[in-house]
C-alpha cells in the first residue's frame, strides 16, 4: 500500500514538473513577438513625426534691407509748369527693406512673395529746352510693391545660389525739388509705376536655432521707365527656417 502511495505520489510529482517546463517555453517563444511589434510601434511614430517637420520646414519667412544704386541715362522731365527739362544723367543711392516668405519644393528650387516698400532718389543736372540756364534737380519717390522669386540651388554650390525676380510697385509719395539754379515749379509731379525685373547670386549662413542670414548681389531693370533705370544692389536678408 506504501509503494502505491508513493508511486502515485512520484507519478504526480512528473506531471506537473513536466507541465511546467512546457509552459515556460511558450511564454519566452512570446516575449521576442511582442518586442518586435513594440518596435514597430515606435518606429512608425518616429517616422510620422519626422513627416510633420519636413512639412513644416517648408515655409520660412525673411526681412530684408536693401542699399539701392540706381542710374538712369539722358531723359526728359516735365513740370507742373509744362516745361521740359533735358536731364543728362539721373543717379542715387537710397534704403529700403521687404519682407516676406518662401515655400521649398524641393531640388534646389524655392519660391518667395512679399511686400517691398522700395524707396528712389535720383539727382541729375538738367536744363530746359528753351533756355541755357541749369538746374540741379533731386527726384525723391516712394513705392508699396510685390516682390517674387525663384531660388536655384545647383548641386555642389554649398551655400551660394541664384535667384531671378520680378517687381510690381506703385507710387505712392513724390518729391521733386531744386538743389541748384533758378526755381521752378515742381508742384504735384506725376507718379510713377514700376515694374522691375533682377537677377540675384546669394549666400547663406546659418546662425543657429533655425535662423539664417543671406547677403546678396542684385542687379536689375525698371523697365517701365524710358531709359530703363539700372539698379545694382546690396540685400542683406535674415530668414527663420532653411536655406
Amino acid at each position: 500500500m506504501k509503494k502505491k502511495l508513493l508511486l502515485l505520489s512520484l507519478w504526480a510529482f512528473l506531471l506537473l514538473a513536466g507541465g511546467y517546463s512546457l509552459a515556460e517555453p511558450e511564454e519566452v517563444k512570446g516575449a521576442p513577438k511582442k518586442s518586435v511589434k513594440k518596435t514597430k510601434v515606435v518606429k512608425s511614430i518616429a517616422k510620422d513625426k519626422t513627416k510633420s517637420k519636413t512639412k513644416k520646414s517648408r515655409i520660412n519667412y525673411y526681412i530684408s534691407a536693401v542699399e539701392s544704386y540706381q542710374f538712369q541715362g539722358n531723359r526728359e522731365l516735365q513740370t507742373a509748369t509744362d516745361d521740359i527739362y533735358e536731364i543728362s544723367d539721373f543717379k542715387g543711392l537710397s534704403t529700403f527693406f521687404s519682407f516676406g516668405g518662401e515655400y521649398l519644393f524641393g531640388n534646389g528650387l524655392v519660391s518667395r512673395a512679399g511686400l517691398i516698400f522700395r524707396r528712389i532718389e535720383l539727382k541729375g543736372e538738367a536744363a530746359p529746352i528753351s533756355s541755357g540756364s541749369k538746374n540741379i534737380f533731386l527726384l525723391k519717390q516712394d513705392f508699396i510693391g510685390l516682390e517674387t522669386g525663384l531660388r536655384y540651388k545647383p548641386k555642389g554650390w554649398g551655400a551660394w545660389s541664384l535667384m531671378g525676380g520680378l517687381e510690381y510697385s506703385r507710387g505712392q509719395k513724390i518729391e521733386l525739388n531744386v538743389l541748384e539754379g533758378p526755381n521752378v515749379n515742381t508742384d504735384n509731379p506725376k507718379k510713377s509705376v514700376y515694374i522691375v525685373a533682377s537677377t540675384s547670386l546669394l549666400y547663406a549662413r546659418n546662425l543657429g536655432s533655425g535662423f539664417y542670414i543671406e547677403p546678396a548681389l542684385r542687379m536689375g531693370a525698371v523697365m517701365t521707365m524710358v531709359p530703363f533705370i539700372f539698379l545694382t544692389e546690396a540685400v542683406i536678408t535674415l530668414k527663420k527656417g532653411t536655406p
